[in-house]
């Protein structure tokens, strides 16, 4: 009788234990794909920040060229592209602090452009389209860099490991000009 007991007691044991390891690997599938899940998401809202601040930028410099410097409503046009440059800015710390720890951000790079003091007279001198060229140069190489040709969007297969090095040689092209 014990003996019977014992092997209920193993076969109660092995069902509750394979029910557990069951439940386990679903809870654990459902995490990596919401983890999965959220980081395409900040792909995609990073991209499309970068997106826009490049269209901002386009459309100033455009301007210029056909007015010769003279811009309407300059100081507003500067002050949107300062500040998609701090909300990618910002993006890419809430990667880095909520998503994946891994995330590299660039301080320096988003918010030390101080973009919004250009054009002081009321026209933006020759120096500061060059910087505004630069600028956008860079953001097109890091847009390129998480673009796929596939999707007509970002890759939201892009790695941390590859998103991070495009962050790393966008920090070394601004350290280095």
């Amino acid at each position: 009788m014990t003996r019977l007991m014992t092997n209920r007691f193993k076969n109660y044991t092995l069902i509750i234990l394979a029910v557990l390891v069951v439940i386990g690997g679903i809870i654990i599938y459902q995490d990596a794909s919401e983890d999965q899940r959220q980081y395409e998401l900040f792909l995609n809202h990073f991209y499309h920040d970068l997106d826009m601040t490049i269209a901002s930028i386009e459309s100033l410099l455009d301007r210029y060229d056909e007015s010769e410097g003279e811009i309407d409503r300059l100081d507003d046009r500067l002050s949107v592209i300062n500040t998609r440059l701090e909300k990618a800015g910002t993006r890419l710390d809430s990667g880095d602090l909520f998503l994946d720890s891994s995330i590299r951000d660039a301080p320096r790079f988003f918010y030390h452009r101080e973009v919004y003091r250009m054009g002081a007279d009321g026209e933006l001198r020759r120096d500061e389209v060059d910087q505004l060229q630069a600028l956008l140069d860079e953001l097109k190489t890091l847009a390129d860099g998480m673009y796929s040709e596939e999707r007509g969007q970002e890759d939201p297969d892009l790695a941390v490991d590859q998103f991070n090095e495009l962050i790393r040689q966008l920090t070394r092209n601004d350290e280095a000009g």
